[in-house]
């Protein structure tokens, strides 16, 4: 059985690209991350949420990003804000992040850069952020508070470790900010044995992924469901014979379900 609502868009991202990460801009727009395994470059697109147009397509800052000891071509989605993608780059040889490039997408052009900063946390007196440093040897953080707009420092709490705990403590976790409900996971069973399932529930409304495989060294299979009052009004394959289940790859946002089918297209459907 396949059931598909009438409101539906699907966004390929193109090429051998995949789909790592997705953020919501608050301002109907939707970023999303797309990496190309085994190489090092990351590109950005971004399309609206009412529809899935086009805003800014497989957007690349290797132009944008550069010097600082950062490693080259190597990106990632740190945050969003105020109709502005974040992005960071890596330290050489090393997952810890490294600087901050404001991306506007209605422009396709950066909006300010801090390659001197790594971002900590949103909170009410602006964007907090560090920079590393060292005192006799041993590692340490200086933290600015900037104006998320601009890059412009607003407030220096330094190395007052007392007030940025104070700040870290009222910031508030993307999924809250983005107003994004993500899959619980419910394991197999005994009658499961194998199996996994992920699920979202606000309500009468009920989103399911089902992850199962055909047995040892075999791949997995991955089916989304959406049911409203018990009854199943939508359904696809989410993914097929994958080497390990698409774990966290959908979303609930007000009233639009999101997820990325088969790591390469991100897909919308009204719920």
């Amino acid at each position: 059985m396949s059931k598909r609502s009438q409101d539906v868009w699907t966004r390929p991202v193109g090429g051998d690209a995949l789909i790592w990460k997705i953020m919501f801009t608050g301002s109907g727009l939707v970023v999303c991350e797309n990496r190309i395994p085994g190489a090092r470059d990351t590109s950005y697109t971004c399309c609206r949420e009412e529809d899935g147009s086009t805003v800014l397509d497989r957007f690349s800052p290797c132009t944008v990003v550069e010097g600082e000891g950062a490693t080259p071509g190597m990106t990632g989605l740190e945050t969003v804000g105020g109709g502005l993608f974040y992005i960071h780059a890596y330290q050489p040889d090393s997952p810890e992040h490294r600087g901050l490039w404001a991306i506007d997408p209605l422009r396709g052009a950066l909006a300010w850069a801090r390659a001197d900063c790594a971002f900590t946390a949103h909170v009410a007196e602006g964007m907090l952020v560090y920079r590393a440093g060292s005192f006799a040897g041993f590692p340490e953080r200086h933290y600015l508070l900037l104006d998320p707009s601009s890059g412009g420092i607003q407030d220096e709490p330094g190395r007052d470790t007392d007030r940025v705990a104070q700040l870290r403590s009222k910031a508030l976790c993307e999924e809250i900010r983005q107003d994004v409900l993500l899959p619980s996971v419910d394991g197999g069973t005994a009658s499961r044995p194998g199996e996994l399932r992920e699920y979202i529930r606000r309500g009468e409304l009920l989103v399911t992924v089902d992850h199962a495989s055909a047995g040892p060294e075999k791949g997995f299979d991955a089916r989304i469901r959406i049911r409203r009052g018990g009854v199943t009004v939508y359904e696809d394959a989410l993914a097929c014979n994958t080497p390990a289940p698409c774990v966290n790859y959908f979303l609930l946002r007000g009233v639009r379900l999101y997820y990325i089918r088969n790591m390469n297209e991100l897909v919308s459907v009204g719920v």
